[in-house]
């Protein structure tokens, strides 16, 4: 059931590492009781079973590493089956963990907590409010902190058993340190999706095209919500933002409502219909939290990721429904219509290079200027110039001299030739430096090579008809 389903974009000799730490960062979530009574189980590792609503929760929280590794520049082929593989990995690993006696106590994970120094203030002592005030900005309850503590640190105590035998053999390292200081001089032709043209489609046509394509897309409005916004100043009036939340609270527990309280306090509340997908206003951190608001007649406190305070309430949840033909219509023929620009800029890029590349490779190993070509910074994996695309320098980072690839974003299609690499002295102070991400690089391989043991060793089972039945549970939305 496990398989790769990353396909990396990224080949330089440090990618691997960004992947593992990727994936290792997001071990979260609170770790159960082996035995649950009171819900039904869906999946079961060693002697473990894992209730729906613990999976529940583990599924949505791996949906966030999906996110990270689609911005970090990676494709994932199957965004199911990637999530059900990761929470299986994390499964076992906390089997593992159990099974050595590596687990850590209350207090032992109380000390790390308090020994942390973004939780401690000026006078080095564990701050408690700063603490709050973390829990309240992740939206986690202390107990599910504690547990995703607990889960940490044991997890450490065994990477740091099992890599603690990793070395660089001396051939890898010399063969680093050469491509690190390795000077490239590549060029780049675009062909941007936006200059293609298609031609739009025939009504007659267009049903024919487009309804199997609305049949199978399953396409939903999205949820909307009617809400009340209430900001917490950050300063005014001589008070800070926490004197102007504390007479927040003292207001709404005089007046009840929302509206009543921010009268008092001379504020304005604002009533605003949203929708998940809506920026323009508010934060996308702020929505996230806004969207998992129960509707009730008591606000919820809430800080977005730019350390704004409101009070927030739910009047009214337009659930997501399904979209008939004609409402998803639009939306199906733009769609359309950039999957063929999108289609048409990458045949472009693919025919030139094969017909019209090599006649000009001369000119482009020279540094004579081609007309529709653009020449990169000179750059190394010591000096990475933040002047051009990563994508474009990790993709001649690949290529030898002579060499080209077509790489993808979300304007265009690119040609990418590499026409000089120069290799000047390397400087002894830096490679201490590369033999270090050399190691990490290694460890990082090494600890999935040993969690694809782990998967071996210990046995797993999972409920089909209860995942079946919640996977279309989360399609319907």
């Amino acid at each position: 059931m496990v398989g790769s389903l990353v396909e990396k974009k990224k080949s330089s000799w440090f990618a691997g590492g960004v992947v593992f730490l990727l994936l290792t960062a997001f071990v979260v979530g609170s770790v159960q009781d082996p035995l649950s009574f009171f819900h039904p189980s869906i999946m079961k590792v060693s002697s473990r079973s894992v209730s729906l609503e613990e999976f529940r929760g583990l599924f949505f929280q791996k949906y966030g590493m999906v996110r990270m590794l689609k911005e970090s520049g990676y494709q994932v082929s199957d965004e199911i089956q990637f999530v059900l593989n990761e929470i299986l990995k994390d499964l076992v690993v906390d089997a593992e963990v159990r099974q050595m006696g590596l687990e850590v106590s209350d207090q032992f994970a109380k000390e790390a907590l308090a020994d942390n120094p973004a939780f401690q203030g000026s006078n080095g002592q564990f701050d408690e409010k700063k603490f709050r005030e973390h829990l309240v900005r992740k939206g986690v309850g202390f107990k599910a902190f504690m547990d995703m503590t607990k889960r940490t640190i044991s997890e450490k105590r065994l990477k740091d058993a099992i890599l603690a035998q990793v070395v660089v053999p001396d051939t890898m390292k010399e063969l680093l340190i050469k491509g690190w200081f390795q000077k490239r001089i590549a060029y780049y032709k675009p062909f941007y999706f936006e200059r293609e043209k298609v031609v739009p489609l025939d009504t007659g046509k267009r049903d024919l095209i487009l309804k199997p394509l609305f049949e199978k897309a399953q396409l939903q409005s999205p949820e909307k919500r009617t809400v009340l916004v209430l900001e917490v100043p950050q300063s005014g009036k001589g008070l800070s933002s926490e004197d102007w939340l504390v007479k927040a609270e003292d207001e709404l527990a005089r007046h009840k409502t929302l509206e009543a309280a921010a009268k008092a306090l001379s504020l304005v509340c604002l009533r605003k219909e949203l929708i998940q997908e809506d920026i323009k206003e508010f934060s996308q951190g702020f929505l996230k939290k806004v969207f998992a608001c129960k509707q009730t007649d008591s606000p919820e406190l809430i800080q977005d990721d730019t350390g704004k305070t409101f009070f927030v309430m739910v009047e009214k949840i337009v659930p997501k429904s399904p979209m008939t033909y004609a409402q998803a219509l639009p939306l199906l023929e733009k769609t359309y219509l950039e999957q063929q620009k999108k289609e048409r800029a990458l045949i472009s890029a693919t025919n030139y290079q094969k017909n019209k590349v090599s006649s000009l490779a001369r000119r482009l190993n020279e540094g004579k200027p081609v007309d529709g070509f653009v020449s990169l910074e000179p750059f190394s994996m010591e000096e990475l110039s933040s002047k051009e695309p990563e994508a474009f320098k990790e993709a001649a980072m690949r290529l030898q001299k002579g060499g080209h690839t077509i790489v993808q974003d979300s304007k265009g299609c690119y040609l990418i030739y590499l026409a000089q690499v120069e290799d000047p002295a390397p400087e002894a102070l830096a490679s201490e430096k590369i033999e270090k991400y050399a190691i990490q690089e290694l460890q990082g391989r090494f600890w999935q090579d040993y969690v694809k043991d782990l998967l071996k060793k210990h046995s797993h089972t999972i409920d089909q008809v209860a995942l079946d039945k919640f996977l279309k549970e989360l399609r319907r939305g």
